[in-house]
């Protein structure tokens, strides 16, 4: 859940960086859109990963084969 909030927060900042990316350029903090952007980047395939391994954790076909 905690990375589903994190993702969002990122998105939302990204988006209001995007809109003042002018304003950032003027002052040379443009890097603050970049890490923004990464931090989307990151917390999407987080967010991928935790809910692929939470489904596989979950699946009763894993759990039957790997007791087998």
């Amino acid at each position: 859940m905690a990375s589903y909030v994190g993702t969002v927060v990122s998105a939302v900042s990204s988006l209001i960086l995007w809109s003042q990316v002018g304003w950032l350029a003027a002052r040379s903090q443009e890097w603050w859109l970049w890490v923004a952007l990464t931090a989307t980047g990151s917390g999407v395939l987080f967010s991928a990963y935790t809910t692929y391994r939470r489904q596989r954790r979950l699946s009763p076909a894993v759990r039957t084969s790997v007791e087998q």
